[in-house]
């Protein structure tokens, strides 16, 4: 019997989603990274938004809106403005290629494997972000899930009579002991478009 082809499922599902439902991505990727832009200046200012703290050291004072151009359109970025200082989101705006890939790839895989804290922590730290609290990290990964969760459960409002599903078997092993069996699936209707639909997963036996 021949051996299933061995993937990194979250490139894959990151490739297929950006391709297949570039709506969906960008919007996952827009309250990403303002979730993190908002995190990120709370720790420069020392306190979070709208929370007395001693340790604060100024106060937010709206936002700069500016374009980022990403692999999936266009995303309205929202840098927060200071009363005293700057900001400036060098992680982003700097390393905008290396953060772009960071965020599709662990979007995709929240979406695959589902939100959690620990991988929203993650992905902070590998775009070089040290200064947030488990509290922020904790509240992003829940808007998140928000979102992945809306889409999830969404209606298929042209789905037709029938609906094709087309699925890519994937191996990957998500701990040293429990393998899994993930397929990401676009469906088209009689007819009508192609949409990304969601992963089943299943344990192997």
């Amino acid at each position: 019997m021949t051996a299933p082809h061995i993937v990194d499922p979250a490139r894959l599902l990151g490739e297929a989603l950006a391709d297949s439902s570039p709506d969906l991505m960008r919007s996952l990727l827009q309250t990403m990274i303002n979730a993190l832009l908002s995190a990120d200046a709370d720790a420069v200012v020392g306190a979070e938004w709208g929370q007395p703290s001693p340790d604060r050291v100024t106060q937010r004072n709206g936002y700069r809106h500016r374009d980022l151009d990403t692999r999936v359109g266009t995303i309205d970025v929202q840098i927060p403005k200071l009363r005293q200082g700057t900001y400036f989101p060098e992680w982003l705006l700097e390393r905008r290629k290396r953060a772009e890939t960071a965020l599709i790839t662990v979007v995709a895989d929240c979406y695959l494997a589902g939100v959690s804290t620990r991988r929203m922590d993650k992905l902070v730290k590998t775009l070089g972000i040290h200064s947030l609290s488990k509290s922020q990290v904790s509240r992003m990964a829940a808007d998140l899930d928000e979102h992945v969760d809306q889409f999830r459960h969404r209606p298929l409002g042209d789905a037709g009579p029938f609906t094709f599903v087309a699925a890519v078997r994937t191996t990957w092993t998500a701990s040293s002991t429990t393998p899994s069996r993930q397929s990401p699936a676009a469906g088209r209707s009689t007819g009508g478009p192609v949409g990304n639909l969601t992963c089943v997963r299943r344990q192997n036996a």
